[in-house]
């Protein structure tokens, strides 16, 4: 399940490319945490509302500079 949730998750920040930037500069163990948070979720719709969360917190990590794209 966590393969697919991450494939969710990129698609989501594709569109955001500065999230997307922030997420890919997260050192793995980091990456493997927020899949954590996303798949204990038992229903679609918390998985759904995590993952935006997740895509703000890349934002705002993005907007502060860290997570620039390479």
């Amino acid at each position: 399940m966590e393969q697919g949730e991450r494939a969710r998750l990129e698609a989501e920040l594709a569109a955001h490319p500065a999230a997307l930037a922030a997420w890919r500069a997260l050192a793995p163990s980091h990456q493997a945490e927020w899949l954590r948070y996303l798949t204990e979720a038992r229903r679609a719709e918390t998985r759904t509302r995590r993952r935006r969360k997740v895509r703000e917190a890349m934002e705002t990590r993005a907007a502060a500079g860290r997570g620039r794209a390479e």
